[in-house]
């Protein structure tokens, strides 16, 4: 559910975008354009995921625990910075962010600042990707263009360069945010493709984002009694919706066709 009742606390745009932060006495956030919000802190808890596209794209953690190096591809308000620096104080975590104002609003209104594992990047992620010589056991890839993801993220190169980056063990979390339904269709052929069918798709309930987790090998738990195990474990641990993802997962990849994916269930 998104924040209600708040007080702006600064805004810039330019031609059609507008970027606002708010926050009322328990949340701070950021929506695009009015309507779209793409960041929530919780003041007392900042480390704590609220928004559920987020919360959904953490389901890569069923597969990877332990993550000792992770990518984020878009800062937004540093939801995913934030968590990972409490969490995972030890991950070496690389962050990329293309625009200046973002990186601004973060580190002044959502605690975002560099560790010694931490690195905040000002690239645009194509290149980055391109460029890149580091390898990753997690890549997380949330860019949004107000509700849709920018077009240069549906291009075949960018995703055999994210596969190019990941450990043996690696996968991308990709958080997949667009009307147009043939873009969508197209972009999950190509993932098909580069990564060997070794996929899972699942939606986040009542929001229009589909979760996409792409993997180098095939996972080791895939059955649900175990997968049910390990997310009342997470959600635990975390305070994330691990048993909720779960349910979508099974629910929407144990049909084989195109679309779905080619791991086995049990």
């Amino acid at each position: 559910m998104n924040p209600v009742n708040g007080k702006v606390l600064v805004e810039f745009g330019k031609r059609d975008l507008l970027i606002q932060v708010l926050e009322n006495e328990t949340q701070r956030w950021i929506t695009i354009n009015g309507q779209f919000t793409h960041s929530i802190m919780l003041k007392q808890q900042p480390e704590q995921v609220v928004l559920s596209s987020t919360q959904y794209l953490l389901g890569s953690l069923l597969f990877q625990q332990a993550p000792s190096k992770a990518l984020v591809l878009g800062l937004g308000g540093g939801d995913l910075l934030r968590f990972y620096q409490h969490h995972f104080p030890q991950c070496r975590l690389d962050v990329v962010e293309k625009h200046a104002a973002v990186i601004r609003l973060a580190r002044q209104y959502f605690g975002v600042g560099e560790t010694a594992m931490t690195r905040l990047y000002y690239r645009d992620a194509l290149t980055f990707m391109r460029e890149s010589k580091l390898n990753y056991d997690v890549i997380y890839i949330d860019i949004a263009d107000g509700d849709d993801m920018l077009p240069e993220l549906f291009q075949h190169q960018f995703y055999q360069d994210c596969l190019a980056a990941l450990t043996e063990t690696g996968v991308i979390a990709l958080n997949l945010i667009t009307s147009d339904l043939t873009m969508v269709d197209n972009l999950l052929v190509k993932l098909h493709y580069i990564f060997q069918r070794q996929m899972l798709c699942y939606t986040v309930p009542q929001h229009a984002n589909l979760i996409v987790l792409a993997f180098v090998s095939t996972p080791a738990c895939l059955t649900k009694t175990g997968l049910i195990a390990l997310a009342e474990q997470l959600a635990k641990q975390y305070q994330l919706p691990m048993t909720a993802i779960v349910n979508q997962i099974f629910a929407q990849n144990q049909r084989r066709g195109l679309f779905t994916s080619a791991l086995d269930f049990g």
